[in-house]
């Protein structure tokens, strides 16, 4: 008895010490160095853009070769080709009507063609009367249209181009008179080149009906 009160004397004891202890804490220091970081979204990248655009060869109409022009015509391999029509970008006016260069197409190539275009219809006529002289009436044609198209509707009171219009006229007559259809027609055209009215054009395709 007596050692089972001396027993339970110590336990009650050493309880008692116990009370208001503190346990150790362990402390992680790994833990105190660990940084939690925020993984940021990832960008997504710039989209390429291509210099080349790829163009369908074909005929257009008042595509925008530049800044200041619309073009009307073939376009091969992305470039303006063959006979073109110029207009312009601002008021859709024809500034030019004629061949470019054929698979040597440059930027400024419409340029230089408006440029002489502007030279006024002396020159052109000048140019087409030349041209008729060595019997090269393609040439003719092609220098005439633009002295219409600078005059516009005053080219039948210059006395000049109604000169060469009733000579072409009367020449176009004669030969179709004995049924020469393919000269009297290039007559014709030299006509309608400075003058498309409905008489000349009724020749013309009397003569094509003829062919």
């Amino acid at each position: 008895m007596t050692h089972f009160l001396l027993f339970f004397q110590i336990s009650i004891l050493l309880s008692l010490s116990s009370v208001g202890q503190v346990l150790p804490v362990i402390k992680n220091e790994n833990a105190k160095n660990k940084i939690t970081k925020v993984a940021k979204p990832k960008k997504s990248p710039a989209p390429k853009i291509s210099s080349s655009v790829k163009h369908i060869d074909g005929y257009y109409e008042y595509y925008p070769v530049s800044e200041k022009y619309l073009y009307s015509g073939l376009i091969r391999n992305g470039n303006p080709h063959g006979h073109a029509y110029i207009y312009s970008k601002i008021d859709t006016s024809l500034l030019y009507e004629g061949l470019l260069n054929n698979g040597n197409y440059q930027p400024d190539d419409i340029d230089k063609k408006v440029g002489n275009n502007a030279k006024g219809y002396e020159y052109y006529l000048k140019q087409g009367e030349q041209a008729l002289q060595q019997d090269k009436k393609e040439l003719a044609i092609s220098a005439f249209k633009k002295v219409s198209l600078a005059l516009g509707s005053e080219i039948i009171l210059n006395s000049k181009c109604k000169e060469i219009i009733a000579m072409a006229i009367q020449n176009g007559d004669k030969l179709a008179g004995v049924d020469e259809f393919q000269t009297a027609l290039s007559w014709y055209l030299i006509a309608q080149s400075l003058n498309n009215n409905s008489t000349i054009q009724k020749k013309i395709n009397y003569c094509k009906a003829k062919l």
